[in-house]
């Protein structure tokens, strides 16, 4: 990644305060997602605006779960985003029984910049809601 960059290096889901990512979630438990970021040293330092959005697909359902959500705004370099490397997560409620068995996708979105925002995606693998 160039100094002048910004990106989604990757997007992944875990039970709430693990440390390792899980493609496989009970029913009656919350989870949730995580997103990476990067942004290059001369970007980072100007205090570009950023936006990250979050959505999350049922594809058993053929459902959205969450809906262009916003998980974090603001300025790169202010406390939201204070380093070049920054990791946010984003909490999911428990899915409920009626969805076990059902297999789901997170998609991330990154735009930085004012003018000519700039724009980087990431998806998750595939996860499975299970039985209890």
């Amino acid at each position: 990644m160039g100094p002048n960059n910004a990106e989604l290096v990757r997007v992944f889901t875990r039970e709430i305060g693990a440390v390792i990512a899980d493609i496989t979630f009970p029913s009656n438990l919350a989870f949730e997602a995580v997103i990476d970021c990067e942004a290059g040293s001369a970007i980072h330092d100007t205090g570009a605006r950023y936006e990250i959005k979050i959505n999350v697909i049922d594809f058993s359902a053929m459902r959205s779960i969450v809906r262009s959500a916003i998980v974090a705004a603001g300025s790169l370099g202010d406390a939201g985003w204070p380093k070049q490397a920054q990791q946010f997560m984003f909490p999911l409620p428990a899915p409920g029984a009626l969805n076990e068995g059902h297999i789901c996708k997170i998609f991330a979105s990154l735009k930085v910049g004012i003018a000519n925002t700039y724009a980087s995606l990431a998806e998750n693998k595939l996860f499975l809601i299970t039985s209890k």
